[in-house]
C-alpha cells in the first residue's frame, strides 16, 4: 500500500515529492399410533375419510437482501482512531489511510457473510458450533424443507418452526404419520384430509395445503414417477397423497406450483424413534440415504439436519431392549450421529450435516425440570403434545441459525398465537398449550442443549 513506509531524507531546495494514493432385540417398529380423531382441530375440518379438493402453498423465495445506509462508510471513517495513524503524514494520506481502512471493514464483513452462508468452518459433531452466525446476518430468507412422521405432523412442526423464526423461514414439506425415512419414498405425503383445516386452505386457489406430494418432488421440484391415480404403480397408494387422489391439487403440484422454485438451504428430516435405536432397525434408512437422500441432496444441495426424535416410556407400547427414558435417548442419538456420518461421507464438505438434538432437550426437561416433563407429552405418553412441539421448534431452529429466536416470537400474552397459522393443533384441552413460563423453561433448555452441546446427567453412553 505504501501508507506506512519511512519517508525518506528531502534534500535541501527540493520540493517535497507529491503524496500518491492507494466461513437385536424384536421389537415393533411401527411405535408412533397414529392420532386423527378426538382431538381438536385448529379451525374446522373435514372428516378425515372424506378425499377433500387439496393442495400446498408454497411462499414464493425471496432473494437474499442487505441493508445498506449511505451514511455508514463516512460516519466508519470518522471513528478511526487517532493513534492508529502514523505520526507526520499528510491530511492526504491520513484521508487515503481512513478510506482504506473503511473499505478493508466492509470486505471483512463480507467475507464473514459469505463464510456463513457458505458453512465452510468445520461444524463439531452435532453441527451447532464453530462458526460465527449472529442474528443481524439472517435477515434474508432461508428455505427449509422437512421430511419427517407423526413428530412432525403434530402441531404443525414446519408452520410452527416458520412462526418463531418471524417469517425468515419459507418452508415445504413432504410428511406422513407413519413415515420412516425408507417407508415415506413409497408412500410420499400422508396428509389429504388430515390438514383438511381453515388455517390451511391457500388464498390463491382454495386449495388446501398439504405439502410436496413425495420427497423428490419437494426437493427436486418435480419427480416424474408421480402419475394422477398411480396409474404406473410407482407408490403405494393408501388413499391418503393428495397428487393420487385430488385432480387438482396433482396439477398445482406438477405445474410447479404455479411457477414458484425453491433452492433449500436445510432439509430437516427425522425418523421413527425406535427405528433409529438399534443398528440393525437403521438398516433400511441406511440404504434409503444411501440410494436417494444422498443423491438428491447431491443435486439439489441443501444442509441435511438430522433431527434426533425424542424417547418416550408407556406401558402400552412394546420397550423391548430400550430400559429406560435415558438410555433410549442415548440409543436414538447414536442413531442420528450414524446418519449425520453416512450422509457425510456421501456429500461435500459445503453440506456437512447436523444433528438437532431435540431428545437430548427432552432428557434435559426429564432431569432438570421434573414437574414439567409431562407436559412434553400427550395422555398417550408417546406422540409430543404442544408444549412439546414448541421445544422441537426452537431446537430446530437453534441448529439452523446457531442462535435462538428473539424471545419476542416464543413468550408473548397470548401463547396460543404461537399455532395461529399451524394447520392443525392437536392438543386435548387448552392447558395443554404451553404457558409463558414453560416456554421461558424451553427456551433455556434449547439454547443450553443446542448451542452448548450440554447433556444431562442421566443421559448414557451406549455406543460402549
Amino acid at each position: 500500500m505504501g501508507f506506512f513506509r519511512k519517508k525518506k531524507k528531502q534534500q535541501p531546495k527540493l520540493a517535497a515529492p507529491q503524496p500518491q494514493p492507494d466461513p437385536q432385540p424384536s421389537i415393533d417398529i411401527d411405535e408412533e399410533p397414529v392420532i386423527i380423531d378426538a382431538i381438536a382441530s385448529s379451525g374446522s375440518e373435514k372428516d378425515a375419510t372424506d378425499p377433500p379438493s387439496a393442495s400446498n402453498d408454497i411462499e414464493k423465495s425471496s432473494a437474499y437482501h442487505r441493508q445498506q445506509d449511505g451514511d455508514e462508510e463516512e460516519e466508519i471513517v470518522g471513528k478511526i482512531p487517532k493513534f492508529l495513524l502514523p505520526k507526520g503524514v499528510s491530511d492526504m494520506k491520513k484521508k487515503n489511510l481512513m478510506i482504506g481502512a473503511a473499505i478493508l471493514f466492509f470486505m471483512f464483513i463480507l467475507l464473514v457473510i459469505d463464510e456463513t452462508s457458505s458453512e465452510s468452518k468445520t461444524l463439531q459433531e452435532t453441527g451447532n458450533g464453530g462458526s460465527f452466525n449472529p442474528n443481524f446476518l439472517y435477515a434474508w430468507k432461508t428455505n427449509v424443507a422437512f421430511i419427517g412422521n407423526i413428530n412432525f405432523v403434530l402441531n404443525d412442526i414446519p408452520r410452527l418452526t416458520q412462526y418463531i423464526s418471524g417469517n425468515k423461514i419459507t418452508q415445504d414439506s413432504c410428511l406422513h404419520q407413519k413415515g420412516s425415512l425408507l417407508n415415506i419414498l413409497k408412500t410420499g405425503n400422508g396428509m389429504m384430509g388430515r390438514w383438511a383445516t381453515s388455517p390451511a386452505v391457500m388464498a390463491n386457489n382454495g386449495l388446501y395445503d398439504y405439502g410436496a406430494c413425495s420427497v423428490p418432488q419437494l426437493l427436486l421440484g418435480s419427480d416424474d414417477s408421480l402419475i394422477y391415480r398411480n396409474q404406473n404403480g410407482a407408490f403405494y397408494d393408501d388413499g391418503y397423497n393428495p397428487c393420487l387422489n385430488d385432480e387438482d391439487y396433482y396439477y398445482y403440484e406438477v405445474s410447479g406450483k404455479n411457477g414458484t422454485t425453491i433452492s433449500w438451504d436445510y432439509v430437516v428430516m427425522t425418523d421413527q424413534a425406535k427405528r433409529m435405536s438399534f443398528e440393525y432397525s437403521r438398516d433400511p434408512s441406511l440404504m434409503a440415504l444411501n440410494y436417494t437422500y444422498a443423491p438428491i441432496l447431491n443435486q439439489g444441495g441443501g444442509k441435511p439436519i438430522i433431527v434426533q426424535p425424542h424417547a418416550f416410556w408407556s406401558s402400552n407400547e412394546n420397550m423391548t431392549g430400550l430400559t429406560d427414558v435415558p438410555t433410549f435417548t442415548s440409543m436414538i442419538y447414536n442413531g442420528a450421529q450414524e446418519y449425520k456420518s453416512f450422509l457425510d461421507s456421501y456429500l461435500p464438505s459445503k453440506q456437512r450435516a447436523r444433528i438437532a438434538p431435540v431428545g437430548n432437550a427432552f432428557l434435559a426437561v426429564y432431569d432438570d425440570y421434573p414437574n414439567l416433563y409431562s407436559s412434553l407429552f400427550l395422555s398417550s405418553g408417546v406422540q409430543p403434545s404442544p408444549v412439546g412441539s414448541l421445544l422441537y421448534s426452537l431446537t430446530i431452529y437453534a441448529s439452523i441459525y446457531k442462535t435462538m429466536p428473539p424471545r419476542s416470537n416464543v413468550m408473548m400474552n397470548d401463547m396460543s398465537q404461537l399455532f395461529s397459522t399451524s394447520r392443525k393443533v392437536y392438543s386435548e384441552d387448552s392447558s395443554t398449550l404451553p404457558t409463558q413460563q414453560q416456554a421461558k423453561i424451553l427456551y433455556k433448555i434449547a439454547r443450553r442443549v443446542t448451542l452448548k452441546g450440554y447433556k444431562s446427567k442421566s443421559f448414557v453412553d451406549s455406543s460402549s
